[in-house]
């Protein structure tokens, strides 16, 4: 497969995402690497969608190897989350440069997105279940897999009903200013560490990097951790917005 030639703009568009994208892993390992398979996918007629849908295809077989017994296809599944990620990237810059940006192709982009991080993570389950026969792995990970979809389904709400976006990254808590209205001292730990800590790019990185030294119960207590917090964060989140949405109403009723 060729590269394509791209004109100057479509260069300088391809390093100003480079330029603005957050989060050590997707700009300094991820992007140089999806950069180049997007200049050759530019030159056929393959759309973002079918790349969408091909990737998601990816991860799934990445996520049935997570189960396995043998350290080696672990290893290998390992190997294509990573590229999962990194092919995660593609469609949105062949969208762009190509100019076929679509609302289908966005929600598409989110949904198999949060679908794919459920099944990697889920893969871990099952993977742990299997090796160690220990039944606690299974009934903490699938009430984690369910805090997690309870996770993206207040995300979806708050997309759909207020933010009118498919994209993910317009979630805002309750308490949380617009980014209008953001200044150097307003953004907090949570956006500075945190944020940055829950990024996609890392999560699959890191999860990769323990499965690879075999090490998978650390991601599966890290995520034990840290989707409770965050569904109790996000739910406290939901009600206090739904309060608010209710004193509003009220007043109107009387």
């Amino acid at each position: 497969m060729k590269f394509a030639r791209l004109s100057i703009e479509q260069e300088a568009y391809l390093a100003k995402i480079r330029r603005e994208t957050p989060g050590w892993v997707a700009r300094t390992l991820n992007k140089p690497i999806s950069f180049a398979i997007t200049r050759r996918l530019m030159a056929t007629n393959i759309t973002p969608n079918q790349i969408t849908l091909a990737n998601f295809l990816l991860a799934l077989l990445a996520s049935l190897l997570l189960t396995s017994d043998l350290y080696a296809v672990r290893i290998l599944a390992a190997l294509l989350m990573q590229l999962s990620s990194i092919l995660d990237g593609c469609d949105g810059e062949v969208a762009r440069l190509k100019n076929q940006c679509s609302k289908l192709g966005a929600w598409l982009d989110t949904i198999f997105d949060d679908l794919t991080n459920n099944l990697f993570l889920l893969g871990i389950v099952i993977g742990l279940w299997h090796t160690t026969q220990n039944n606690w792995y299974l009934r903490i990970g699938l009430e984690v897999v369910v805090a997690s979809l309870g996770m993206t389904a207040i995300i979806y709400h708050y997309l759909i009903t207020i933010a009118h976006s498919a994209n993910a990254g317009h979630f805002k808590l309750a308490w949380e200013k617009p980014d209008s209205e953001q200044t150097a001292t307003s953004v907090n730990f949570y956006d500075q560490v945190l944020k940055q800590l829950l990024k996609r790019d890392f999560f699959i990185f890191f999860i990769a990097v323990c499965v690879v030294l075999d090490q998978r119960s650390i991601p599966f207590w890290g995520a034990a951790v840290a989707v409770n917090i965050g569904f109790t964060v996000y739910a406290v989140s939901f009600f206090q917005r739904l309060n608010r949405c209710q004193a509003r109403v009220e007043p109107i009723k009387k």
